[in-house]
């Protein structure tokens, strides 16, 4: 997260005027957080962008393979962790 700034590189208040140090608390700053973007946009920009063939296939073949099962993924790990002890009181 970062301060939200105006063009003179100010901070800014929640409210949308500038945030005075030492007078306004903390709390008052509008902070930007990361707001992520979403993964059909990503998709949408990789196929509107023209590229040379062989980069062409492999973009295709990564957008039309299957996703992965989370859990299969997983497995693995969970493979490699001990067993529980349970202890009698």
């Amino acid at each position: 997260m970062f301060p939200e700034l105006n063009k003179q590189k100010q901070m800014l208040r929640k409210d949308g005027q500038v945030w005075r140090k030492g007078i306004d608390p903390e709390g008052l700053i509008n902070y930007i957080g990361n707001e992520g973007a979403r993964v059909s946009a990503i998709v949408a920009a990789l196929q509107a962008v023209t590229l040379k063939p062989e980069w062409r296939d492999l973009r295709d073949q990564a957008l039309e393979a299957a996703a992965p099962n989370p859990i299969e993924l997983r497995a693995p790990a969970l493979q490699l962790m001990e067993p529980a002890i349970i202890l009698d009181d």
